[in-house]
């Protein structure tokens, strides 16, 4: 594993899981790793990942928990139950129609529910991690694969348009990496 690319990982998760408690949605799941740090504040727990690899270890590791495959850029995500956390960790980056997943997104949340995302920068994303990658301190897949890296004006408009609002947003790593919290629009609260 390239040197600095479980650091990035663990400083996302130390950013997102303060938000994370009850039924939770993790989208893009990967390992798991989220729920295994948070699994005393976490009730419920489904993930989705699109790597039946990554599904079958996490059906191991977890057997309490719900792992659901799918393709986070064309499924409809088909849950039928509403979450208290929908959480996107590393995710957004990698998704070409941005507009399609976040349109799914506010149906999910229970009322008082939260969307939390973490994301690269688009010059931590476009720059920073491609470089990176170039000498081996990232993942040169993760690079490889950043579709549609989002600044802050375009996570208002996605937000806007899925009837989502921004409550809390964070820029950490040197401002390379950005945390957000989101609600549907019209509610209070952190």
């Amino acid at each position: 594993m390239p040197l600095l690319t479980l650091a990035l990982k663990r400083a996302r998760l130390e950013k997102a899981a303060p938000f994370v408690h009850g039924d939770v949605l993790d989208l893009g799941c990967g390992p798991a790793d989220l729920l295994a740090r948070a699994e005393d504040r976490i009730a419920s727990y489904t993930g989705i990942e699109n790597n039946a690899r990554a599904l079958g270890m996490n059906r191991k590791r977890f057997p309490g928990h719900t792992f659901l495959q799918m393709n986070l850029e064309t499924d409809p995500i088909g849950v039928e139950r509403r979450y208290d956390v929908i959480v996107l960790t590393a995710v957004i980056e990698h998704i070409r129609n941005q507009e399609f997943l976040f349109g799914q997104l506010a149906p999910l949340l229970k009322p008082g529910g939260r969307v939390v995302l973490t994301s690269p920068t688009p010059f931590g994303a476009g720059v920073v991690h491609r470089l990176g990658a170039v000498i081996g301190l990232f993942s040169r897949e993760a690079a490889d694969t950043h579709e549609a890296p989002c600044s802050r004006r375009r996570f208002e408009a996605l937000a806007r348009a899925a009837g989502l609002r921004i409550k809390v947003y964070r820029r950490f790593q040197c401002g390379l990496n950005q945390l957000l919290v989101l609600a549907r629009d019209g509610e209070a609260g952190t």
